[in-house]
């Protein structure tokens, strides 16, 4: 009887786990054929248990600000933009696939918490093993997002300031079920998140993590208060402790910078010069707004950021084609004043379900801090075409108003 139980649960629970492992495959460094095979197999269950057709056609209608800006995407890409090469651009399908895949997660209710659960639930002994392998086995300086390590040496650093933001979009879940629910197992997830968010040296997953506490405090929910204010006073501790000081993480976040250009000349002080005038990402939103300037209502087509501004060496050698780092200035270039406009439309409209139709969803204040979360990291990272995105866009406007928490 147990085991039949178990397996009705895990058929119940068959959208929540896939959509979890979906989300943890996506932000870490993993074969593309993995990541693709779990988002099919996720688009079949969904369809599958969908069982009023009629009903989801009428959700797309009523859910149209999931699909104006990416059909605006669509239009600027093959229209606007003079390059549009699908193989060297796949910023386009991956916009598609995931509104799309949004729109169909939105169709069903009381999946969020079970969402969050699962993901806590599997991404927990994953940063374990992760951390025992990259501190004791690699001696890295930081944690980077491989979650297989054949080829180390040569990983995408990148996606790590992916990986902190999930992480962040985590904590408030588990500080709401610690709160509420005294689980020694949410305290256990919750310390090992926190303290892979602070390995990972991602100033943008730093910033992300205290904004998070300051939110809970604003909350004014007593019990949010308590464990917060445990959760400041137990991070106070280890600072005094281990003598963590601003001076010393820049130090350490520079040590993790040379690991990652290995230069073995690189002066690791320059890390604090991210926030100087002169600084690249500076330099991207300057570009951005110039380019702006030059086409203020269409912009220059989807994509076309990174074609357009091209690194150079002192040989005259291409380094890279960077990408803004900002989200906001990004469509701001490729989609112009209109695209900025359908952008905007979409936070508006989630912003209205949130505060005004889900007065009874009692993850509503955790549902809002996830929210300005994606909103704050916007300004740090491009997620438009990442499954964090529209993924948790979609979750935090599913319907729970009788949902309970999960044991």
């Amino acid at each position: 009887m147990k085991i039949d139980h178990v397996i009705g649960k895990l058929q119940d629970d068959a959208i929540p786990i896939t959509l979890s492992l979906f989300l943890i495959f996506a932000t870490f460094n993993t074969p593309f054929l993995i990541r693709l095979s779990i988002f099919v197999f996720l688009l079949i269950i969904l369809i599958i248990k969908q069982n009023n057709y009629q009903f989801l056609a009428l959700n797309f209608i009523d859910n149209n600000h999931f699909l104006l800006f990416p059909i605006f995407c669509i239009l600027s890409f093959f229209i606007i933009n003079d390059d549009q090469n699908i193989n060297y651009n796949p910023n386009i399908i991956n916009i598609i696939a995931l509104s799309f895949l949004s729109i169909l997660l939105i169709n069903h209710g009381n999946i969020y918490s079970a969402v969050m659960k699962y993901t806590a639930l599997i991404i927990t002994p994953i940063l374990v093993i992760s951390v025992f392998f990259h501190y004791f086995i690699f001696e890295s300086n930081f944690l980077s997002a491989s979650i297989f390590f054949y080829d180390f040496k040569n990983e995408d650093y990148a996606t790590k300031n992916t990986l902190g933001i999930l992480l962040c979009l985590i904590v408030p879940y588990l500080i709401h079920r610690i709160s509420f629910n005294n689980s020694v197992l949410d305290i256990i997830y919750l310390t090992v998140l926190s303290l892979s968010i602070f390995y990972l040296f991602s100033r943008t997953a730093l910033i992300l993590y205290f904004f998070i506490l300051l939110a809970n405090i604003l909350s004014f929910n007593k019990k949010l208060l308590l464990t917060t204010t445990t959760i400041i006073c137990a991070i106070t501790i280890l600072c005094f402790t281990f003598q963590i000081t601003p001076d010393k993480y820049n130090i350490l976040k520079g040590l993790s910078n040379k690991q990652i250009y290995s230069e073995k000349n690189y002066d690791i002080s320059s890390a604090k010069e991210v926030f100087s005038y002169d600084s690249s990402r500076f330099q991207h939103l300057i570009n951005a707004f110039k380019g702006f300037n030059d086409k203020p209502f269409f912009g220059h087509g989807l994509t076309t950021f990174h074609q357009n501004h091209h690194e150079y060496d002192n040989d005259n050698n291409l380094i890279r084609k960077p990408i803004s780092h900002n989200d906001y200035a990004q469509v701001l270039y490729e989609l112009g004043l209109i695209g900025s406009l359908l952008f905007l439309y979409l936070f508006l409209k989630i912003f209205y379900r949130l505060i005004i139709n889900n007065q009874k969803d009692e993850f509503k204040t955790i549902k809002i801090i996830q929210f300005l979360i994606l909103l704050i990291s916007l300004n740090f990272i491009n997620l438009i075409d990442h499954a964090l995105f529209w993924v948790y866009l979609s979750l935090i406007v599913t319907l729970n108003f009788s949902a309970k928490i999960i044991n």
